[in-house]
């Protein structure tokens, strides 16, 4: 009896085993989950490989997930890469802050009468402001920073975080809240800019703009259409 070798393309359809038709309901096996996300597994455009892996849901057809996996893939990679620039953003305006880091001592001042003139300081505290020579320290402790004044006349201290509002006394003795539409501290362009706005209706508003130029601190203080200027020495 000779033995006749059966070849897959004389196998007659009717003998053929008929493959089963996967229903709409039921769930794709361990191999085809496999499969399939070794299939989604997609290359990163900046050359990092990310792998997408998602909850399969029995009700979905395993044959449209091979279709549709891709845009998922699309999606995430998108969030992701906006998520890491943001952040990459943050740390680089955190790093290049701390360069104000350190104590400065008062050297000069330009028309900061008349600054205080238009803020409503009285003629007593204006004296007084005028005669200190005050010592100004940025401390960071993680994303909090501190900023202490130091002088004969008082001592303040405020503690933020930048673009987070905080409750506020002044020197001058005006409660202040700075709202957060305007923010309170700022970082941008080498500047860290300060924005109080005042909460007692008939204060006024006032803005400071502080940048460093080589050891000196350089604060630009601003209400309505006055502007007084004034140096600080880094001391440390």
């Amino acid at each position: 009896m000779s033995c006749v070798e059966v070849r897959p393309e004389n196998v007659d359809e009717k003998t053929r085993p008929r493959e089963r038709e996967r229903t709409s309901t039921e769930q794709p096996t361990a191999d085809e989950l496999a499969r399939t996300r070794r299939q989604i597994s997609r290359p990163h455009p900046a050359g990092r490989s990310v792998n997408c892996h998602f909850s399969f849901r029995p009700l979905i057809c395993h044959k449209a997930l091979i279709r549709l996996h891709s845009l998922p893939c699309i999606l995430v990679c998108i969030v992701f890469e906006t998520i890491y620039k943001e952040v990459d953003l943050t740390q680089n305006k955190v790093a290049m802050a701390e360069k104000f880091i350190g104590k400065y001592r008062f050297v000069s001042s330009e028309n900061f009468d008349e600054f205080m003139k238009a803020l409503g300081v009285n003629y007593l505290l204006r004296k007084i402001a005028n005669a200190a020579s005050p010592i100004v320290e940025f401390s960071l402790d993680r994303d909090v920073w501190t900023l202490r004044n130091v002088s004969t006349f008082r001592t303040l201290e405020i503690s933020f975080r930048l673009g987070e509002e905080v409750d506020e006394v002044t020197p001058d003795g005006r409660n202040v809240k700075v709202k957060h539409c305007c923010t309170v501290f700022t970082y941008e362009n080498g500047e860290l800019k300060q924005v109080q706005k005042a909460v007692k209706p008939g204060e006024k508003d006032s803005i400071f703009i502080r940048k460093l130029e080589g050891d000196k601190l350089i604060t630009t203080c601003i209400c309505g259409n006055v502007t007084s200027i004034r140096v600080l020495q880094r001391i440390s």
